[in-house]
């Protein structure tokens, strides 16, 4: 497949699926980018091979996400990191594998999570560690007031004096 239009694949299936924030079944994203690849590549006949490769890919980097029902979505894109780096303590979410990264002095201080980490930033964190992170660009509004971050390293945990 040509380089170029594996890329318009991709930024037209980024597209199509940023348009809707609802997940979307398998034809009618097909039928919406088809429509769009047919107006850059006129000349070119993309094969539901083509498609399923370009979609897999995508998948494999998070950048789109599949529910149970087989429905697809906008999952999680490569931010820029902003250069504002922390450190604080990192729970992992069992069921999504997503993180949330406390910033407190001791682990059995309280205190509300202030930063979402997405499983592919996590690395080999687990929960529990004390990790240091960096601050990703995310230009897209959420509904919930978590900065997103991604982890660095893992740091020592710090000796707090009781």
């Amino acid at each position: 497949m040509d380089p170029k239009l594996k890329e318009d694949l991709q930024n037209s299936i980024v597209k199509v699926l940023e348009s809707d924030p609802r997940p979307m079944t398998l034809n009618f994203m097909m039928h919406k980018v088809f429509k769009e690849i047919q107006e850059l590549h006129p000349s070119v006949y993309v094969t539901h091979k083509d498609f399923s490769v370009v979609l897999d890919e995508l998948l494999k980097k998070y950048w789109v996400g599949r529910t149970k029902h087989n429905k697809y979505y906008l999952d999680y894109l490569d931010y820029e990191e902003t250069g504002v780096e922390g450190e604080g303590y990192l729970e992992v979410d069992v069921f999504t594998g997503h993180g949330y990264i406390t910033v407190k002095r001791n682990y059995r201080e309280y205190k509300k999570a202030s930063y979402f980490v997405h499983k592919k930033n996590i690395g080999s964190s687990k929960t529990g560690d004390y990790v240091r992170f960096v601050g990703l660009n995310n230009t897209k509004p959420r509904d919930f007031s978590f900065k997103d971050a991604a982890v660095k390293e893992v740091l020592p945990k710090p000796k707090i004096a009781l």
